[in-house]
């Protein structure tokens, strides 16, 4: 009878330590709290147009093939909730910190200003907002902050002017798709 009390023991506590450890670990996967405040105050700029799909709007460009389904993937981020499991959003598996943004074909208009929370993001690695609409916002040299980058797509979403030199600073960067923005140039360096 004592062995089996024993190994009745030994399986509770082995039950419990596994639970314990299994929620420690889905808690460390929590989106930061600055990475959140950051996100959200950044969809405050933006509005969902769907209606920028519905003919050729920019560029004699087809969006049917690049964007067959407009989403609005910011409406999934409400205050409150874990932004690691809102739509275009992926946070790093132990740390937390969103690494990827992908807002690719959001029929989002607004600008993005120099002073954008999406640049308090240092985390981020990949970097995906085509096919939107940008309002001419100048291509903003706070863009290399975002020092881990290795992906930017920023392709056909109504940037214009200089693109300015700093972008040379994101080392890591191994791609980088700035196409179909009328009127973006390289800033010659002096």
């Amino acid at each position: 009878m004592g062995y089996l009390m024993l190994l009745v023991v030994r399986v509770v506590l082995c039950v419990y330590m596994f639970m314990m450890f299994h929620f420690a670990c889905l808690s460390s996967h929590l989106c930061h709290s600055q990475d959140s405040s950051a996100l959200l105050h950044f969809k405050t700029h933006f509005i969902f147009n769907p209606s920028l799909f519905d003919y050729d709007y920019h560029y004699d460009y087809e969006y049917e093939y690049e964007c067959p389904h407009v989403y609005p993937k910011m409406s999934t981020w409400e205050n409150g909730t874990d932004c690691c499991s809102w739509m275009g959003v992926t946070c790093h598996s132990v740390s937390g910190h969103v690494i990827g943004l992908d807002l690719s074909c959001g029929a989002l208009v607004g600008n993005i200003h120099p002073n954008s929370t999406l640049f308090h993001l240092t985390h981020l690695q990949t970097l995906n907002l085509a096919f939107n609409f940008f309002n001419h916002s100048p291509f903003s040299s706070q863009f290399s902050k975002l020092v881990s980058l290795t992906h930017l797509n920023l392709s056909n979403c109504g940037f214009q002017g200089d693109i300015p030199s700093q972008i040379s600073h994101l080392s890591k960067l191994q791609s980088l798709d700035l196409s179909f923005n009328r009127g973006l140039m390289w800033k010659e360096t002096t």
